[in-house]
């Protein structure tokens, strides 16, 4: 290391602190950044995202030609919504609905996909569906039509009046499945599963497709929403550990008030409630898609207006002066989010991360899509001791996301999004845990992702500095990796050049298309202390400053391809400063 004593350091050694763009660059800790994109802070060293793998989807028909009509009939439809089918027994798959047909996707077997529409198809201006699994019955719901029921391998709409009705969100709780009206303002129960209504076909779990127990509740009827809720959006079951299900209350989520429902399991006690069976939870901060409606552990996390909330802290929070989202670091990208879009949003959990689409963008004839998904890690609480709280990882572009699904496949938990192609066409791609590339038509495509730095003072923010160098550590190098820096001092609202135009390339063994058939592993390789040069001479046109002159420093790094960053370190040297402007009376 260089030594001058007038030469001072700062920098990062690990970054597991994640993203925070609420607050000023320059009041950071060393072990956070202002934003990233297409970044990683597991384990402490930033990297690229895991790949997103495009699935071929197999459109034939019964004599093993390619549909030509089937292709178009769901690449070129209007999205309306999709879900994951477990069948229990079986091969689970995937279901999604496009220009009013529904479409089963055999994730295990080749990703066919099978028309499985019953004779009445839906409406192809309907732009959402909402879908909901009851024992092996799947229901999906259009708010208008009668209701589909798809049991694994036949499809019928209800016919009954005793059957379920007409709705919109869903949930299967306590044995119940519950269905919110169209009128978005009540809901309902229907039996309770293994109830005389059912047949001995189904060993009487298709009683869950009735509602003639209805009447037991406490003067018969639905259960009714303050009309100033905002409409009912989601329907969502608790866990709770204290209770021998292993289910709390249902949450009734709206707009502007989230309700509980603690229902008895017992029929013939619904009519002698002593207690009330519903209540209001959360006064305010309601949410705005089922789709985005995420259990996470005891917790339920939902999309808001103002962004994403926990249930548990929006209550532990409402008594006080101040009640914020748990999304505070990311509000560069998520404020600015339409709000007649947010129904769509949606959410999962996978990999140990919380993933939701934002900034959403209506597209003609093929529904709403999404740009990106802001990623919350909660990897950094999976430590028995020293655990933190989870850290936001900016966000994850490379797909236009119109909805993400999870579910088990073969006994593994998969993540699925289907998303719109630059021809507006529908597709189906995988996110992978750790594939270091993206995985398309045309083989691997190396991921673009940067890392907005704190901006550092050096300690000694009050003291004007001059850029000298940088300093890069890496490691993880797979493949061909490009590099450049920028950096902007004291706020400037432009980046500016720093260094761009130098890669390193490690010899890389793995492919998607050998790893389909082998399990190659990839040659990674290591680079200590990559220099970044003095800066050229900029200045400001207005103020006529030179400016590698600072006193506080924000540094930007972008990287094409797979590494890790290790560390980073800037030099800066003391520098007289000279009075500039007038002094003011």
């Amino acid at each position: 290391m260089e030594t001058n004593a007038n030469q001072v350091y700062d920098g990062f050694l690990t970054l597991e602190r994640g993203v925070d763009s609420g607050k000023t660059p320059s009041s950071l800790q060393r072990n956070q950044t202002s934003f990233a994109v297409n970044a990683t802070f597991r384990g402490g060293e930033p990297s690229c995202r895991p790949g997103w793998i495009k699935r071929e989807l197999v459109f034939n028909d019964a004599n093993g030609a390619n549909d030509t009509s089937l292709v178009s009939a769901f690449e070129d439809g209007l999205f309306q919504g999709a879900a994951f089918y477990d069948a229990q027994e079986g091969e689970s798959s995937l279901v999604c609905a496009t220009g009013g047909r529904l479409y089963r996707i055999s994730v295990t077997n080749g990703y066919r996909v099978i028309d499985i529409t019953p004779s009445e198809a839906g409406s192809t201006r309907i732009t959402k569906w909402w879908f909901c699994q009851a024992e092996e019955f799947l229901i999906c719901q259009d708010g208008q039509m009668k209701p589909i029921i798809f049991d694994g391998g036949f499809t019928r709409r209800v016919t009954k009046d005793t059957e379920i009705p007409v709705g919109k969100a869903m949930a299967y709780a306590g044995g119940r499945l519950w269905v919110t009206l169209p009128d978005e303002t009540s809901f309902i129960a229907g039996d309770l599963v293994y109830s005389s209504s059912g047949s001995p076909e189904y060993e009487y779990r298709d009683a869950v497709l009735n509602i003639t127990e209805n009447d037991y509740l406490n003067e018969g009827g639905a259960f009714g929403m303050p009309g100033n809720s905002g409409g009912i959006k989601a329907l969502v079951p608790t866990n709770n550990l204290d209770t021998s299900l292993g289910q709390g209350p249902l949450l009734a989520v709206t707009p502007n008030l989230i309700a509980s429902v603690q229902a008895p399991i017992d029929r013939t006690a619904w009519k002698n409630l002593e207690y009330p069976i519903q209540t209001i939870a959360l006064n305010g901060f309601g949410g705005l898609s089922d789709r985005s409606a995420v259990t996470v552990n005891g917790d339920v996390f939902y999309r808001s207006e103002d962004g994403i909330r926990s249930f548990r802290m929006a209550r532990r929070d409402f008594g006080q002066w101040g009640n914020t989202p748990i999304s505070s670091e990311m509000n560069r990208v998520l404020p600015h989010d339409s709000r007649h879009m947010l129904e769509y949003s949606s959410a999962v959990i996978f990999d140990n991360r919380f993933l939701s689409t934002v900034s959403p963008y209506w597209v003609q004839g093929h529904g709403v899509a999404h740009r990106g998904l802001a990623v919350l890690d909660f990897d950094i609480l999976s430590r028995m001791y020293g655990a933190q709280q989870p850290a936001w990882e900016g966000v994850w572009t490379g797909v236009n996301v119109l909805q993400l699904i999870t579910g088990r496949f073969g006994g593994q938990e998969r993540c699925f999004a289907f998303v719109l192609n630059g021809s507006n066409q529908i597709e189906l791609w995988e996110l992978s845990r750790d594939y270091p590339f993206d995985y398309g038509e045309g083989g691997d495509t190396r991921i673009e992702w940067s890392v907005e730095m704190k901006a550092f003072d050096f300690d000694s923010p009050f003291n004007q500095k001059q850029l000298e160098y940088g300093e890069i550590w890496v490691d993880d190098v797979v493949g061909k990796v490009n590099f450049s820096a920028e950096w902007r001092p004291d706020g400037y609202p432009k980046w500016l050049q720093w260094h761009s135009g130098w890669n390193e390339e490690a010899t890389r063994t793995q492919t998607m298309a050998s790893l389909l058939g082998s399990q190659a592993t990839p040659r990674n390789q290591y680079r200590s202390k990559m220099r970044l040069p003095y800066p050229d001479y900029q200045s400001d046109a207005v103020s006529d400053t030179d400016l590698r002159n600072f006193f506080t420093l924000q540094p930007r790094l972008q990287v094409i391809g797979h590494c890790k960053l290790k560390h980073f370190r800037v030099a800066a040297r003391h520098v007289t400063e000279f009075g500039r402007g007038a002094y003011r009376t």
